[in-house]
């Protein structure tokens, strides 16, 4: 059995310079209970204490470093098997304490806690015995002492949000469940504050939880359990109440041993919304990118925002339908995609298009990426590792000599922006010589209208069919129940919904039955012509895929969000196709890869700074562990970043 040894010590030389003895105004913390927790600030860094303790204990003899009653002490549990617990190891144990963790700080040092049943403590050290905590987890907390009882609990490091990148912090209701962060960071400017467990509270990742201690934001299209959803919009999260359920694919991370720290801002019901007209409910979040004022895209706006704004965040995750992830990461400077369609379950997620919703993610690290995606994804039984990589390499160009008027560049090479076009070319080459072949130019909109069957260009066959898809299906699943529930509860008053809304919502009343099959038909020419003639899955085969096929997703075309916009309206309603609708309307998987940055000149600040560019590459249905690797092995070969920073700079 471990025997608690708690001991005073003080603070050693090599984590700290600071004086050995701690004043007593920075050592004990007098307790305000609240039910829902505490706040307190240690040194200028803010950390919310849960209402449950740890653990509760009493010791046989007092406390011989005349401590005072009704105080908090900041305390550090070490772990320790020796049988003489020696200077050197409590100063290797801080010093990695320091280097992994961001709540543990050398404030919490001048206590120590140590799990081991030895009697031999270092020189100095004072110690006092239970047996009440040895299964407490190393790392940071904080020590009650009150009428002689002894409780001690976890410490959370308060975060502020401060490009609004979240609707509000999570934490464990100890409970078996969640409840939303009631406390705010100091010197709050009105955005959400989030609090972050110790990193150093899990254990390492196995087999069974890979995503042990993982941070994870979830996009506020995901229903957890006790909390609202608000789908971006006011009326929306005020008139449903809490959720009794949590998404499937929510739960699958937690299972996987995920934390869950907060909801992400998204734009309304996930359809494309343009800062800052459009976000009239909630605004929208500010990419860290450039000057800080460029577009964050939309819809995962939130979980693109947060993954480059914060370290404290490891992994956040949104949704694809139309580019929801894949725009977000790529003007983010983040690794994202979006899976094959089925990749995991959408249950409990709001639904765009059920047709070609996909639940997505973004990561900063090419690691990462691969680990998260894996994991994630782990019960779809078509997914699985391949030994090798496609041999054939599509590089898609612009029809030569089309009419641009007719038909507006699909956004194919080469770059609409010519300042990456190097970034471009140097990534291509170095895709080369993984793959081991050449790229071959392939003209999209000819070969599908000599290929499909159709004898037309794409935006003359399928150039209607994202929209009135997503219309259609939204019109009918969510906002048609919505306006009956609102105007039931409201005396027939209709909800507000932003402008894109409004349109989008009466453009879907609109599409009939009829108009709806169609538009089914065509997207199963589009998707059955990808599969069988472009991108072609061979689950048997060593590399899952015939082909990869490259796309220059983000240019470096900025976007600022003091743009005003055009108003929406029927007339400019998108009918059209771009390079983001491959994989939405085939269901194949995307993976989207940071490549660089141009400069340009900024119109917030009047200097020159730097915008994303970032590149897609695509693969045959199912074959989304096969592209994880090959972001993996893109990023050993130095192709593309291994890691990006969070900030203005990569």
């Amino acid at each position: 059995m471990f025997v608690l040894r708690w001991s005073i010590i003080g603070l050693v030389a090599s984590i700290s310079a600071a004086p050995l003895e701690l004043e007593a105004r920075s050592r004990e913390i007098p307790i305000v209970a609240q039910s829902s927790g505490q706040t307190v600030v240690l040194n200028g860094t803010a950390y919310y204490i849960p209402s449950k303790p740890e653990a509760t204990f009493t010791l046989s003899h007092g406390l011989s470093v005349g401590l005072k009653t009704n105080v908090l002490l900041p305390v550090t549990v070490v772990k320790s098997d020796l049988k003489e617990l020696l200077k050197a190891h409590y100063e290797e144990t801080l010093t990695a304490f320091a280097s992994k963790d961001d709540v543990w700080s050398t404030s919490f040092a001048s206590i120590v806690v140590s799990t081991s049943s030895t009697s031999k403590l270092p020189v100095g050290v004072t110690g006092l015995s239970s047996n009440a905590i040895g299964g407490l987890s190393a790392g940071p907390y904080f020590l009650s002492v009150y009428a002689g009882s002894y409780s001690i609990y976890k410490a959370y490091r308060m975060y502020q949000d401060v490009n609004f990148s979240f609707y509000y912090g999570i934490v464990d209701n100890q409970e078996g469940g969640f409840k939303t962060l009631t406390a705010a960071s100091p010197n709050n400017d009105g955005a959400a504050t989030i609090a972050v467990p110790s990193r150093l509270y899990f254990p390492a990742p196995t087999f069974k939880r890979p995503l042990e201690g993982v941070r994870v934001g979830v996009k506020d299209l995901y229903d957890i359990a006790g909390l609202k959803t608000s789908v971006g919009n006011r009326p929306w999260f005020h008139l449903y109440p809490e959720k009794n359920t949590t998404a499937v694919a929510v739960q699958h991370l937690i299972d996987l041993g995920a934390i869950i720290v907060g909801k992400t801002r998204t734009s309304q019901f996930a359809n494309g919304e343009s800062p800052t007209a459009d976000w009239v409910d909630y605004h929208d979040p500010f990419n860290p990118r450039g000057d800080g004022y460029m577009d964050p895209s939309s819809s995962s706006a939130g979980a693109g925002s947060a993954e480059a704004s914060y370290d404290w965040i490891d992994m956040n995750i949104g949704s694809d339908t139309g580019g929801s992830i894949r725009a977000p990461a790529g003007v983010s400077s983040v690794y994202g995609n979006r899976p094959s369609i089925g990749a995991i379950s959408t249950t409990g997620v709001l639904p765009m298009s059920p047709e070609m919703d996909t639940l997505a993610f973004v990561a900063r690290s090419a690691a990462d990426f691969s680990k998260y995606g894996k994991a994630w994804y782990s019960k779809n039984p078509e997914f699985k590792n391949y030994p090798s990589f496609p041999t054939k390499l599509i590089y898609p160009i612009d029809t030569p000599g089309i009419n641009v008027t007719a038909y507006p560049s699909p956004g194919f090479f080469p770059s609409a922006l010519n300042a990456s076009q190097p970034l471009y070319d140097a990534f291509v080459t170095a895709l080369e010589k993984v793959l081991k072949t050449s790229a071959e130019e392939y003209d999209f909109y000819t070969e599908y209208k000599n290929t499909s069957g159709t004898g037309l260009y794409p935006p003359d066959h399928v150039g209607e069919v994202w929209t009135k898809l997503t219309n259609y299906e939204q019109a009918q699943n969510v906002w048609k129940p919505f306006f009956a529930d609102y105007a039931k509860a409201f005396n027939g008053d209709e909800p507000h919904v932003d402008p894109p809304i409004k349109r989008n919502y009466e453009y879907g009343l609109n599409q009939t039955d009829a108009d709806y099959k169609r538009i089914l038909g065509k997207k199963a020419v589009f998707q059955d012509w990808v599969r069988t003639k472009l991108l072609v899955s061979d689950f048997k085969s060593r590399s899952c895929s015939n082909a990869i096929l490259v796309n220059p997703i983000i240019t470096g075309a900025t976007s600022s969000r003091e743009t005003y916009v055009v108003a929406p309206t029927a007339a400019n309603v998108y009918l059209g196709f771009n390079r983001y609708g491959i994989s939405q309307l085939a269901g194949v998987p995307e993976v989207v890869l940071p490549l660089g940055t141009v400069p340009f000149l900024s119109p917030v600040t009047n200097t020159i700074k730097q915008s994303p560019v970032a590149v897609s590459l695509l693969a045959g249905y199912g074959c989304d562990f096969m592209l994880l690797d090959l972001v993996v092995k893109l990023a050993e070969a130095g192709a593309i970043p291994s890691v990006v920073r969070t900030g203005a700079v990569l």
